[in-house]
Protein backbone atom coordinates (compact mmCIF):
# COMPACT_ATOMS: atom_id res chain seq x y z
CA UNK A 1 0.00 0.00 0.00
CA UNK A 2 1.61 3.55 -0.71
CA UNK A 3 2.65 5.83 2.00
CA UNK A 4 0.08 8.23 0.78
CA UNK A 5 -2.62 5.85 0.66
CA UNK A 6 -1.70 5.05 4.50
CA UNK A 7 -1.54 8.12 5.71
CA UNK A 8 -5.44 9.15 4.49
CA UNK A 9 -6.34 6.04 5.83
CA UNK A 10 -4.53 6.48 9.48
CA UNK A 11 -5.61 9.88 9.26
CA UNK A 12 -9.30 8.69 8.54
CA UNK A 13 -9.04 6.14 11.52
CA UNK A 14 -7.39 8.59 13.91
CA UNK A 15 -9.30 11.80 13.45
CA UNK A 16 -12.57 10.29 15.71
CA UNK A 17 -10.49 8.15 17.96
CA UNK A 18 -8.22 11.39 18.95
CA UNK A 19 -11.51 13.51 19.28
CA UNK A 20 -12.87 10.79 21.60
CA UNK A 21 -10.08 10.21 23.73
CA UNK A 22 -9.27 14.02 24.05
CA UNK A 23 -12.45 14.10 24.61
CA UNK A 24 -12.43 12.02 27.57
CA UNK A 25 -9.06 13.42 28.82
CA UNK A 26 -11.20 17.09 27.92
CA UNK A 27 -13.34 15.92 30.88
CA UNK A 28 -9.98 15.69 33.45
CA UNK A 29 -8.97 18.88 32.05
CA UNK A 30 -12.57 20.66 32.48
CA UNK A 31 -12.14 19.04 36.22
CA UNK A 32 -9.04 20.70 36.67
CA UNK A 33 -9.75 23.51 35.59
CA UNK A 34 -13.36 24.16 37.31
CA UNK A 35 -11.75 22.50 40.86
CA UNK A 36 -8.85 24.93 40.06
CA UNK A 37 -11.04 27.93 40.03
CA UNK A 38 -12.67 26.93 43.43
CA UNK A 39 -9.65 26.64 45.09
CA UNK A 40 -6.00 25.47 45.18
CA UNK A 41 -6.84 23.01 48.19
CA UNK A 42 -9.34 21.38 46.60
CA UNK A 43 -7.37 20.94 43.09
CA UNK A 44 -4.79 19.41 45.34
CA UNK A 45 -7.22 16.94 46.61
CA UNK A 46 -8.32 16.21 43.07
CA UNK A 47 -4.78 15.81 41.75
CA UNK A 48 -4.00 12.90 44.74
CA UNK A 49 -7.09 11.02 43.94
CA UNK A 50 -6.66 11.40 40.56
CA UNK A 51 -2.76 10.40 40.84
CA UNK A 52 -3.67 6.91 42.40
CA UNK A 53 -6.97 5.71 40.66
CA UNK A 54 -4.72 7.31 37.35
CA UNK A 55 -2.10 3.62 37.87
CA UNK A 56 -5.15 1.50 38.60
CA UNK A 57 -7.18 2.49 35.44
CA UNK A 58 -4.24 2.86 33.08
CA UNK A 59 -3.03 -0.38 34.14
CA UNK A 60 -6.90 -2.01 33.98
CA UNK A 61 -6.99 -0.74 30.65
CA UNK A 62 -3.79 -1.86 29.35
CA UNK A 63 -4.99 -5.66 30.30
CA UNK A 64 -8.42 -4.68 27.88
CA UNK A 65 -5.87 -3.94 25.12
CA UNK A 66 -6.74 -7.17 23.38
CA UNK A 67 -10.03 -6.07 23.10
CA UNK A 68 -8.75 -3.68 20.10
CA UNK A 69 -5.68 -5.79 18.97
CA UNK A 70 -7.51 -8.91 18.42
CA UNK A 71 -10.66 -7.73 16.82
CA UNK A 72 -8.55 -5.62 14.51
CA UNK A 73 -7.06 -8.72 13.54
CA UNK A 74 -10.18 -10.83 12.91
CA UNK A 75 -11.28 -8.18 10.87
CA UNK A 76 -8.91 -8.04 8.35
CA UNK A 77 -9.09 -11.70 8.17
CA UNK A 78 -12.84 -11.14 7.34
CA UNK A 79 -13.68 -13.31 10.55
CA UNK A 80 -16.32 -10.99 11.04
CA UNK A 81 -18.49 -13.52 13.71
CA UNK A 82 -15.08 -13.80 16.01
CA UNK A 83 -14.73 -9.72 16.09
CA UNK A 84 -18.22 -9.86 18.62
CA UNK A 85 -17.11 -12.61 20.08
CA UNK A 86 -13.88 -10.44 21.40
CA UNK A 87 -16.51 -8.27 22.70
CA UNK A 88 -18.39 -10.37 24.40
CA UNK A 89 -15.50 -12.09 26.05
CA UNK A 90 -14.36 -8.80 26.76
CA UNK A 91 -16.82 -7.21 29.12
CA UNK A 92 -16.92 -9.59 32.18
CA UNK A 93 -13.47 -9.75 32.35
CA UNK A 94 -13.87 -5.44 32.73
CA UNK A 95 -16.34 -6.13 35.28
CA UNK A 96 -13.55 -8.48 37.11
CA UNK A 97 -11.18 -6.27 36.48
CA UNK A 98 -12.68 -2.95 38.09
CA UNK A 99 -14.17 -4.79 41.22
CA UNK A 100 -10.78 -5.29 41.95
CA UNK A 101 -9.16 -2.30 41.14
CA UNK A 102 -12.34 -1.04 43.33
CA UNK A 103 -10.86 -2.93 45.89
CA UNK A 104 -7.31 -1.43 46.00
CA UNK A 105 -8.79 2.10 46.35
CA UNK A 106 -9.18 0.98 49.85
CA UNK A 107 -5.22 1.38 50.41
CA UNK A 108 -5.10 5.03 49.20
CA UNK A 109 -5.03 7.22 52.10
CA UNK A 110 -2.37 4.36 53.99
CA UNK A 111 -0.01 4.40 50.80
CA UNK A 112 -0.67 8.71 51.15
CA UNK A 113 0.14 8.71 54.55
CA UNK A 114 3.35 6.12 54.09
CA UNK A 115 4.41 9.12 51.05
CA UNK A 116 4.41 12.02 53.72
CA UNK A 117 1.01 13.71 52.33
CA UNK A 118 -0.58 15.93 55.39
CA UNK A 119 -3.18 13.46 57.33
CA UNK A 120 -6.10 15.66 55.95
CA UNK A 121 -5.03 15.87 52.26
CA UNK A 122 -4.55 12.18 52.91
CA UNK A 123 -7.85 11.45 54.10
CA UNK A 124 -9.66 14.02 51.45
CA UNK A 125 -7.78 12.59 48.65
CA UNK A 126 -8.69 8.85 49.62
CA UNK A 127 -12.64 9.42 49.67
CA UNK A 128 -12.41 10.92 46.55
CA UNK A 129 -10.26 8.11 45.31
CA UNK A 130 -12.58 5.36 46.50
CA UNK A 131 -15.72 7.22 44.67
CA UNK A 132 -13.85 6.86 41.64
CA UNK A 133 -13.09 3.41 42.25
CA UNK A 134 -16.57 2.32 42.64
CA UNK A 135 -17.55 3.59 38.94
CA UNK A 136 -13.98 1.51 37.29
CA UNK A 137 -16.80 -1.31 36.57
CA UNK A 138 -18.75 1.21 33.95
CA UNK A 139 -15.53 2.30 32.98
CA UNK A 140 -13.89 -0.52 31.94
CA UNK A 141 -16.81 -1.98 29.70
CA UNK A 142 -17.12 1.56 28.16
CA UNK A 143 -13.30 1.22 27.27
CA UNK A 144 -13.86 -2.01 25.75
CA UNK A 145 -17.04 -1.79 23.92
CA UNK A 146 -15.14 1.62 22.43
CA UNK A 147 -12.11 -0.72 21.63
CA UNK A 148 -14.30 -3.33 19.67
CA UNK A 149 -15.74 -0.47 17.59
CA UNK A 150 -12.68 1.36 16.94
CA UNK A 151 -11.17 -2.12 15.80
CA UNK A 152 -14.14 -2.77 13.30
CA UNK A 153 -13.46 0.63 12.18
CA UNK A 154 -16.27 2.66 13.31
CA UNK A 155 -15.00 5.36 15.60
CA UNK A 156 -17.68 7.81 15.16
CA UNK A 157 -19.98 6.65 17.76
CA UNK A 158 -17.59 6.43 20.74
CA UNK A 159 -16.80 10.25 19.45
CA UNK A 160 -20.58 11.29 19.84
CA UNK A 161 -20.95 9.92 22.54
CA UNK A 162 -18.03 11.39 24.25
CA UNK A 163 -18.64 14.57 22.86
CA UNK A 164 -22.11 14.66 24.61
CA UNK A 165 -20.50 13.14 27.88
CA UNK A 166 -18.23 16.32 27.84
CA UNK A 167 -21.57 18.46 27.69
CA UNK A 168 -23.19 16.71 30.52
CA UNK A 169 -19.77 17.20 32.89
CA UNK A 170 -19.99 20.62 32.51
CA UNK A 171 -22.86 21.15 33.55
CA UNK A 172 -22.64 18.82 36.62
CA UNK A 173 -19.53 20.34 37.50
CA UNK A 174 -21.44 23.83 37.32
CA UNK A 175 -23.80 22.99 39.74
CA UNK A 176 -22.04 20.01 41.95
CA UNK A 177 -18.63 21.55 42.47
CA UNK A 178 -20.16 25.71 43.00
CA UNK A 179 -23.53 24.66 44.50
CA UNK A 180 -25.78 25.88 41.82
CA UNK A 181 -29.25 25.62 41.09
CA UNK A 182 -30.38 24.77 44.83
CA UNK A 183 -27.75 21.86 45.32
CA UNK A 184 -24.87 22.19 48.29
CA UNK A 185 -21.67 23.34 47.48
CA UNK A 186 -19.27 20.30 47.42
CA UNK A 187 -15.81 21.28 45.87
CA UNK A 188 -13.58 18.60 44.72
CA UNK A 189 -16.50 15.72 45.64
CA UNK A 190 -18.83 16.89 43.33
CA UNK A 191 -16.48 16.99 40.82
CA UNK A 192 -16.25 13.46 41.29
CA UNK A 193 -19.53 13.01 41.56
CA UNK A 194 -20.16 14.81 37.98
CA UNK A 195 -17.63 12.00 36.86
CA UNK A 196 -19.07 8.79 37.93
CA UNK A 197 -22.83 10.13 36.28
CA UNK A 198 -21.25 10.85 33.37
CA UNK A 199 -19.54 7.68 32.82
CA UNK A 200 -23.21 5.68 33.61
CA UNK A 201 -24.95 7.58 31.14
CA UNK A 202 -21.79 6.64 28.08
CA UNK A 203 -21.49 3.01 28.58
CA UNK A 204 -25.34 3.52 28.44
CA UNK A 205 -25.00 4.77 25.02
CA UNK A 206 -22.76 2.74 23.42
CA UNK A 207 -24.07 -1.00 24.95
CA UNK A 208 -27.09 0.27 23.22
CA UNK A 209 -25.44 0.71 20.14
CA UNK A 210 -23.82 -1.89 20.12
CA UNK A 211 -26.76 -3.95 20.87
CA UNK A 212 -28.67 -2.22 17.92
CA UNK A 213 -26.84 -1.95 14.88
CA UNK A 214 -28.21 -2.69 11.92
CA UNK A 215 -25.53 -5.29 11.53
CA UNK A 216 -25.48 -6.85 14.78
CA UNK A 217 -26.02 -10.68 13.33
CA UNK A 218 -22.66 -10.43 11.02
CA UNK A 219 -20.65 -9.59 13.76
CA UNK A 220 -22.53 -11.53 16.70
CA UNK A 221 -22.83 -9.44 19.32
CA UNK A 222 -25.93 -10.84 20.82
CA UNK A 223 -24.61 -14.69 20.36
CA UNK A 224 -23.11 -16.65 22.07
CA UNK A 225 -19.60 -18.40 20.74
CA UNK A 226 -21.16 -21.53 18.70
CA UNK A 227 -17.94 -23.37 19.85
CA UNK A 228 -19.36 -23.41 23.28
CA UNK A 229 -17.35 -22.38 26.78
CA UNK A 230 -14.21 -23.88 26.25
CA UNK A 231 -13.13 -22.14 22.95
CA UNK A 232 -14.36 -18.77 24.73
CA UNK A 233 -12.01 -20.02 27.07
CA UNK A 234 -9.35 -20.34 25.01
CA UNK A 235 -9.93 -17.03 23.15
CA UNK A 236 -9.89 -15.09 26.24
CA UNK A 237 -6.78 -16.21 27.67
CA UNK A 238 -5.20 -15.27 24.45
CA UNK A 239 -6.36 -11.68 24.92
CA UNK A 240 -5.52 -11.92 28.53
CA UNK A 241 -1.94 -13.00 27.92
CA UNK A 242 -1.37 -10.14 25.58
CA UNK A 243 -3.06 -7.75 27.64
CA UNK A 244 -1.02 -8.87 30.64
CA UNK A 245 2.06 -7.09 29.62
CA UNK A 246 0.63 -3.92 28.54
CA UNK A 247 -0.92 -3.96 31.61
CA UNK A 248 1.78 -4.09 33.57
CA UNK A 249 3.67 -1.72 31.38
CA UNK A 250 1.27 0.84 31.54
CA UNK A 251 1.02 0.14 35.53
CA UNK A 252 4.62 1.08 35.41
CA UNK A 253 4.44 3.96 33.45
CA UNK A 254 1.48 5.37 35.55
CA UNK A 255 2.90 4.23 38.92
CA UNK A 256 5.91 6.42 37.88
CA UNK A 257 3.66 9.42 36.89
CA UNK A 258 1.85 8.74 40.55
CA UNK A 259 5.22 9.16 42.04
CA UNK A 260 6.19 12.45 40.63
CA UNK A 261 2.98 13.44 41.94
CA UNK A 262 3.73 12.76 45.38
CA UNK A 263 7.55 13.92 44.92
CA UNK A 264 5.60 17.63 44.06
CA UNK A 265 3.70 17.16 47.23
CA UNK A 266 6.49 17.17 49.01
CA UNK A 267 7.48 20.70 48.02
CA UNK A 268 4.04 21.96 49.26
CA UNK A 269 0.49 22.47 47.97
CA UNK A 270 1.58 25.46 45.40
CA UNK A 271 4.12 22.57 43.54
CA UNK A 272 1.74 20.14 43.44
CA UNK A 273 -1.12 22.20 42.24
CA UNK A 274 1.56 23.56 39.09
CA UNK A 275 2.69 19.99 38.10
CA UNK A 276 -0.80 19.14 37.80
CA UNK A 277 -1.39 21.21 35.72
CA UNK A 278 1.31 20.68 33.50
CA UNK A 279 0.89 16.86 33.69
CA UNK A 280 -2.80 17.78 32.85
CA UNK A 281 -1.57 19.40 29.63
CA UNK A 282 1.01 16.39 28.86
CA UNK A 283 -2.34 13.84 29.35
CA UNK A 284 -4.68 15.80 27.33
CA UNK A 285 -1.61 15.80 24.08
CA UNK A 286 -1.21 11.93 24.54
CA UNK A 287 -4.61 11.79 23.67
CA UNK A 288 -3.76 12.61 20.15
CA UNK A 289 -0.93 10.03 20.28
CA UNK A 290 -3.10 7.25 21.75
CA UNK A 291 -5.62 8.28 18.89
CA UNK A 292 -2.91 7.57 16.03
CA UNK A 293 -1.82 4.31 18.39
CA UNK A 294 -5.10 3.20 18.23
CA UNK A 295 -5.48 3.46 14.19
CA UNK A 296 -1.93 2.61 13.82
CA UNK A 297 -2.67 -0.67 15.38
CA UNK A 298 -5.96 -1.22 13.87
CA UNK A 299 -4.27 -0.82 10.79
CA UNK A 300 -1.17 -2.98 11.22
CA UNK A 301 -3.76 -5.65 12.59
CA UNK A 302 -5.28 -5.44 9.14
CA UNK A 303 -2.17 -5.97 7.32
CA UNK A 304 -0.86 -8.35 9.37
CA UNK A 305 -4.52 -10.65 9.16
CA UNK A 306 -4.23 -10.09 5.42
CA UNK A 307 -0.67 -11.65 5.66
CA UNK A 308 0.97 -7.81 4.18
CA UNK A 309 3.31 -7.49 6.45
CA UNK A 310 5.58 -4.81 4.61
CA UNK A 311 2.83 -2.73 4.52
CA UNK A 312 2.53 -3.48 8.29
CA UNK A 313 5.78 -2.14 8.98
CA UNK A 314 5.45 0.87 6.86
CA UNK A 315 2.17 1.97 9.27
CA UNK A 316 4.28 2.27 12.41
CA UNK A 317 6.48 4.78 11.01
CA UNK A 318 3.95 6.88 9.23
CA UNK A 319 1.63 7.14 12.59
CA UNK A 320 4.30 8.10 14.52
CA UNK A 321 5.38 10.81 11.42
CA UNK A 322 1.62 11.50 11.56
CA UNK A 323 1.68 11.89 15.43
CA UNK A 324 4.70 14.38 15.71
CA UNK A 325 3.49 16.75 12.44
CA UNK A 326 0.14 17.20 14.32
CA UNK A 327 1.46 17.60 17.92
CA UNK A 328 4.20 19.95 16.60
CA UNK A 329 1.50 22.93 15.99
CA UNK A 330 0.65 22.36 19.88
CA UNK A 331 4.13 22.06 20.88
CA UNK A 332 5.12 25.49 18.85
CA UNK A 333 1.82 27.24 20.81
CA UNK A 334 3.07 26.41 24.11
CA UNK A 335 6.75 27.24 23.93
CA UNK A 336 6.12 30.57 22.54
CA UNK A 337 2.98 31.30 24.88
CA UNK A 338 3.42 29.53 27.91
CA UNK A 339 0.72 32.09 29.92
CA UNK A 340 -1.74 31.99 27.43
CA UNK A 341 -1.82 27.99 28.74
CA UNK A 342 -1.58 28.96 31.88
CA UNK A 343 -4.32 31.19 32.21
CA UNK A 344 -7.28 29.02 31.38
CA UNK A 345 -6.58 27.04 34.94
CA UNK A 346 -5.89 29.40 37.20
CA UNK A 347 -5.98 33.46 38.17
CA UNK A 348 -3.84 33.07 41.25
CA UNK A 349 -0.76 35.06 40.64
CA UNK A 350 1.76 33.38 42.69
CA UNK A 351 0.57 29.91 41.32
CA UNK A 352 0.74 31.61 37.86
CA UNK A 353 4.37 32.47 38.44
CA UNK A 354 5.00 28.72 38.94
CA UNK A 355 3.65 26.96 36.24
CA UNK A 356 4.96 28.90 33.25
CA UNK A 357 8.10 27.69 33.03
CA UNK A 358 6.97 23.78 33.72
CA UNK A 359 4.56 24.86 30.63
CA UNK A 360 7.25 26.20 28.61
CA UNK A 361 9.03 22.45 29.25
CA UNK A 362 5.92 20.23 28.81
CA UNK A 363 5.94 21.78 25.12
CA UNK A 364 9.01 19.34 24.61
CA UNK A 365 7.74 16.41 26.53
CA UNK A 366 4.82 15.86 24.47
CA UNK A 367 6.54 14.77 21.40
CA UNK A 368 8.81 12.45 22.89
CA UNK A 369 6.46 11.05 24.67
CA UNK A 370 3.89 10.86 22.31
CA UNK A 371 6.69 9.25 19.89
CA UNK A 372 6.65 6.28 22.47
CA UNK A 373 3.40 5.54 22.67
CA UNK A 374 2.90 5.19 19.05
CA UNK A 375 5.72 2.82 18.78
CA UNK A 376 4.84 1.04 22.32
CA UNK A 377 1.67 0.02 20.68
CA UNK A 378 2.79 -0.40 17.12
CA UNK A 379 5.20 -3.22 18.81
CA UNK A 380 2.00 -4.54 20.50
CA UNK A 381 0.29 -5.09 16.99
CA UNK A 382 2.98 -7.35 15.73
CA UNK A 383 2.40 -9.27 18.94
CA UNK A 384 5.42 -8.32 20.83
CA UNK A 385 4.22 -7.94 24.40
CA UNK A 386 7.34 -7.78 26.79
CA UNK A 387 9.79 -5.80 25.19
CA UNK A 388 7.90 -2.21 25.39
CA UNK A 389 7.26 -3.44 28.74
CA UNK A 390 10.58 -3.86 29.88
CA UNK A 391 11.40 -0.45 27.89
CA UNK A 392 9.15 1.75 30.26
CA UNK A 393 10.75 -0.23 33.56
CA UNK A 394 13.97 0.66 32.68
CA UNK A 395 12.84 4.52 31.20
CA UNK A 396 10.53 5.51 33.97
CA UNK A 397 10.83 3.43 36.72
CA UNK A 398 14.62 2.74 36.90
CA UNK A 399 15.15 6.57 35.38
CA UNK A 400 13.02 8.78 35.83
CA UNK A 401 11.70 8.41 39.16
CA UNK A 402 15.18 8.87 41.20
CA UNK A 403 16.08 11.51 38.32
CA UNK A 404 12.78 13.54 39.63
CA UNK A 405 13.98 12.85 43.42
CA UNK A 406 17.54 14.23 42.40
CA UNK A 407 16.86 17.13 40.50
CA UNK A 408 13.70 18.19 42.99
CA UNK A 409 15.26 17.39 47.01
CA UNK A 410 18.96 17.46 45.52
CA UNK A 411 19.68 20.06 42.79
CA UNK A 412 17.17 22.76 44.08
CA UNK A 413 15.19 22.76 40.19
CA UNK A 414 11.67 22.30 42.32
CA UNK A 415 8.51 21.21 40.31
CA UNK A 416 10.70 22.32 37.14
CA UNK A 417 12.71 19.26 37.76
CA UNK A 418 10.15 16.69 37.50
CA UNK A 419 9.34 18.41 34.30
CA UNK A 420 12.80 17.78 33.20
CA UNK A 421 12.80 14.27 34.83
CA UNK A 422 9.83 13.40 31.93
CA UNK A 423 11.93 14.54 28.94
CA UNK A 424 14.77 12.66 29.94
CA UNK A 425 12.75 9.28 30.42
CA UNK A 426 10.48 9.82 27.33
CA UNK A 427 13.78 10.75 25.30
CA UNK A 428 15.48 7.12 26.47
CA UNK A 429 11.99 5.44 25.79
CA UNK A 430 11.36 6.35 22.67
CA UNK A 431 14.44 5.53 21.08
CA UNK A 432 15.12 2.20 22.39
CA UNK A 433 11.20 1.33 21.02
CA UNK A 434 12.64 2.38 17.64
CA UNK A 435 15.20 0.40 17.37
CA UNK A 436 12.96 -2.29 18.17
CA UNK A 437 10.70 -1.89 15.78
CA UNK A 438 13.12 -1.25 13.08
CA UNK A 439 14.59 -5.37 14.53
CA UNK A 440 11.71 -7.08 15.27
CA UNK A 441 9.61 -5.91 11.33
CA UNK A 442 12.82 -6.38 9.63
CA UNK A 443 12.57 -9.73 10.44
CA UNK A 444 9.07 -10.76 9.99
CA UNK A 445 9.72 -9.02 6.19
CA UNK A 446 12.59 -11.42 5.62
CA UNK A 447 11.24 -14.20 7.02
CA UNK A 448 7.30 -13.81 4.78
CA UNK A 449 9.64 -13.61 1.54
Amino acid sequence: MPVRKQAVELVRLAAPVVIARASIMCMVLVDTIMVGHYGATALAELALANAFFFVLLVSASGLLIGTLIFTAKAHGAQNYAECGQVWRRSLPYAVLIGFAGFALCLLTEPLLLVTRQTPALAKSGASLTLMLGASMPILLCYIVSANFLEGIKRPIPPMVIMLFANIVNIGANWVLIFGKLGMPELGAMGSVIATILVRFVALCLILGYIWHMRDWQLFGVRIPDPNGWRASWRGWAEQRKLGLAHGLSAAIEASAFSAMTLLAGLLGTLAIAAYTIALNLIGMNFMIALGFASATTVSIGNARGAEDYRTARQIGWTGLALCAAVQATIVIAMAVNPAMFAAFYTTEAELLATVIPLIALTAWVIILDGGQGIMATALRGWNDSWVPTLTHLCSYAIVMIPCGWWLTQRAGHGPLGLIEAILIASAISVSLLCLRYIWLTGRHVRAAR
